[in-house]
């Protein structure tokens, strides 16, 4: 298969309108070790935004393993401003910097 096929295949299945189908998209692209580079960061990336947290989840826990060294900024961000509590907690898991206070739903702390 030409990989241009391949990533044309891939960027539209991380597009496709059922979260459900993105996310084990994402999920298949780390368990394949698939490389991310130019178009599938983008298309990856552009999930970070979905309204459906588990989507924007395994978005970051991707591109964090596949860009250690240039993603903290987006982990910072994420433990400070995402809507899901559970995603606030995977960013600092994956290195972002603890914020001051973060309270989640239940009014628990986040604790280093």
């Amino acid at each position: 298969v030409e990989q241009e096929l391949l990533t044309d295949a891939i960027r539209k299945i991380l597009a496709d309108s059922d979260w459900k189908i993105r996310v084990h998209a994402l999920n298949s692209l780390l368990t394949l070790e698939v490389p991310l580079e130019g178009s599938l960061i983008r298309a990856v990336s552009d999930n970070l935004n979905h309204e459906q947290w588990p989507v924007r989840l395994a978005a970051l826990y991707l591109l964090a393993k596949a860009q250690p060294d240039t993603f903290e900024k987006v982990l910072d961000w994420t433990a400070r401003n995402d809507a899901s509590i559970i995603n606030r907690k995977m960013a600092i898991a994956l290195g972002a910097s603890v914020p001051d206070e973060v309270d989640d739903e239940a009014g628990l702390k986040i604790e280093e």
